[in-house]
C-alpha cells in the first residue's frame, strides 16, 4: 500500500498550522525501507499486523489515520494480477489439453522427450 495519502493529508495540516504558527519550522527525513534502523523488523510486523487488520482502537489512533485507510495503486496492481493469473489457471486447468494429460501421463513424458533429445547433457 503507498502512503501517498498520508503525504498528502499532512501536507493539508502542515499548512493549517503555519496559519496559526507563522514562525514553525519543521523537517522531515524520509528513509528508505527503514535502511540502517535496527527496528526495521518491529516495524515490518506492526505493519503486516495492521494490513491484516490488527489495529489499535481508533481512540488511540491519530485523526488522520482513523477510519478506513485507502489503498495504493500497488495494492491495487498486485490484486489485479492475482486475479488475472487465478483466472488463468482456471482456465488451462478447465482446457482440454490438460485433461488429456490428467487421463494420460504418457502424452506429456513423450511429448518432453521429443522436446529435449537434441540438447546436449549440459
Amino acid at each position: 500500500m503507498s502512503g501517498q495519502y498520508l503525504v498528502d493529508r499532512l501536507h493539508v495540516c502542515i499548512e493549517s498550522t503555519r496559519g496559526w504558527h507563522g514562525g514553525l519550522r519543521l523537517e522531515f527525513r524520509w528513509t528508505p525501507s527503514h535502511e540502517g534502523i535496527c527496528e526495521n523488523l518491529k516495524v515490518d510486523l506492526e505493519v503486516w499486523s495492521a494490513m491484516r487488520g490488527d489495529s489499535s482502537p481508533d481512540s488511540q489512533l491519530p485523526k488522520l489515520c482513523r477510519g478506513i485507510l485507502p489503498g495504493g495503486r500497488l495494492g491495487a496492481q498486485q490484486n489485479h494480477l492475482k486475479e488475472v493469473k487465478g483466472r488463468a489457471v482456471e482456465s488451462v486447468a478447465r482446457s482440454l489439453r490438460c485433461l488429456r494429460i490428467r487421463e494420460d501421463p504418457s502424452v506429456l513424458a513423450l511429448r518432453f522427450r521429443k522436446d529435449t533429445e537434441e540438447l546436449t547433457h549440459s
